[in-house]
């Protein structure tokens, strides 16, 4: 495997997986001291390969379940490129006739002098913040691409997941 690695970092790791190996370590052991390559249940079926003495059936169907499981998540994120993109663009299009386009209309309105109805008076209301403070929104959202880590395993794969989310979309590219 080090052979076909083209990943320096993977590439380091498995060769010093290799040496704690031949230094008599079990292979388990080796590869649970790399949590954020290894996930726990790769290292569980590798132990239970090794107690059961069929490690070779083991990493067969582990190499099959990981190029499955690669298969389905390009078919996934393949199926959300689309969706993504068109609520990204229409959020923005929405974005532009509200902050810009609708304080132009609502002139008309209030040249007319007539009671409006309440779900219009509050467009114009959301209009007219949108057009005041339509930085302060755009300032908010790039504060969405900073933020502290958080030790909690739970939360760094959500932000794993916002990451991918956030570097996948064109504007972004972060």
């Amino acid at each position: 495997m080090i052979a076909q690695t083209s990943h320096p970092v993977l590439k380091k790791t498995l060769a010093q997986i290799k040496e704690e190996v031949n230094e008599g370590s079990s292979l388990t052991q080796s590869m649970s001291r790399y949590p954020k390559i290894f996930s726990p249940f790769f290292i569980n079926m590798v132990r239970a390969g090794e107690a059961s003495g069929t490690l070779n059936i083991v990493l067969e169907r582990l190499a099959d379940f990981s190029e499955t499981q690669q298969a389905l998540r390009g078919k996934i994120r393949a199926a959300l490129a689309y969706p993504v993109f068109m609520f990204l663009i229409g959020s923005a299009v929405l974005f532009f006739l509200i902050a810009f386009v609708v304080p132009n209309i609502t002139r008309i309105f209030e040249e007319m002098h007539q009671t409006l109805p309440a779900i219009t008076v509050f467009l114009i209301t959301v209009s007219r913040f949108l057009e005041s403070f339509w930085w302060a929104i755009v300032i908010a959202l790039g504060g969405l691409h900073r933020r502290a880590p958080i030790p909690d395993q739970e939360h760094r794969k959500g932000h794993r997941f916002w990451d991918r989310l956030k570097i996948s979309c064109p504007s972004s590219g972060r």
